[in-house]
């Protein structure tokens, strides 16, 4: 049982794979993040367009 443990706890094979997991997350969280002001922006942009052409 002792052994079991100790290969368990050194085996890393799975650690990569956790580790393109965590920076995907990060990834999308920071272009949703990115996006936000990007589309706030751009609907003001439209209705400012909108209201000059009289809709």
């Amino acid at each position: 049982m002792n052994m079991l443990l100790k290969r368990f706890l050194t085996d890393t094979s799975g650690a990569t794979m956790v580790e393109y997991g965590v920076l995907i997350a990060l990834i999308g969280t920071a272009i949703i993040a990115a996006f936000d002001p990007v589309a706030s922006q751009l609907s003001t942009s439209w209705t400012t367009l909108d209201t000059n052409m009289g809709g």
